[in-house]
């Protein structure tokens, strides 16, 4: 699986900067953080939700408590802060403080996974190629 996040001006043809993730990345980060009921519903929310989620994740970046380095948070971590905040409406700590390891997950829906791969992260995907076509051309 790769994991795909970015941080782009132009991710969303917005001109303003926000963090994106695809959804598939973003499902196994909450199931990494102990959010077992939300993972999947991840897979199917609307380009409009995971922007908003995208926008509330900046914000952890930017305003979030740091780590014991002073830096700030892992962008995995203020993804599934984000999308716990939109999906249930509050703000609240993820379940698990340390993530379960990558190798332990059950997998993505066989259907699901197929959508969420070729389907539904078609924008984020179209992000992450401007973003890698501006880095080789610097």
């Amino acid at each position: 699986m790769v994991w795909s996040y970015g941080y782009s001006s132009t991710a969303w043809g917005k001109g303003a900067e926000m963090v994106w993730a695809e959804r598939s990345s973003l499902a196994v980060d909450l199931w990494r953080y102990g959010e077992d009921e939300l993972w999947k519903r991840v897979l199917t929310l609307p380009d409009r939700t995971m922007n908003e989620i995208g926008e509330r994740a900046d914000h952890h970046l930017m305003y979030g408590p740091a780590n014991r380095a002073g830096e700030s948070m892992l962008i995995a971590k203020a993804l599934a802060l984000a999308a716990v905040e939109i999906l249930e409406d509050e703000s609240r700590p993820l379940k698990r403080t340390r993530r379960r390891p990558k190798s332990e997950f059950p997998g993505l829906p066989r259907v699901r996974s197929w959508i969420a791969t070729y389907w539904l992260d078609r924008h984020a995907t179209r992000a992450r190629k401007v973003v890698q076509a501006a880095r080789r051309r610097d």
